[in-house]
């Protein structure tokens, strides 16, 4: 503990924004190749079953590292003075 501040709370907080990016993350990045899908009526789980079948697992998470980091980062500083 440094000046009533715990690194558990720090830890806790970056936990915190990193389970927020991993279950969020592909959600989003389902729901961006929806909106900008050029089929007639685009739904979630076929666009689901194209980027696994491209890219797999990797595919839902592209671009997910700056939002794990920053995100982890954030909730750490949040816990942690809060």
């Amino acid at each position: 503990m440094i000046n009533g501040i715990s690194i558990e709370s720090f830890i806790a907080g970056f936990a915190y924004g990193g389970t927020t990016v991993l279950v969020g993350q592909p959600l989003e990045t389902l729901k961006t190749l929806t909106q900008v899908s050029t089929t007639t009526s685009p739904n979630m789980l076929t666009t689901a079953k194209q980027l696994y079948s491209t890219s797999g697992i990797r595919g839902f998470y592209r671009g997910g590292t700056p939002l794990l980091l920053g995100g982890g980062l954030m909730r750490s500083a949040q816990f942690g003075f809060y």
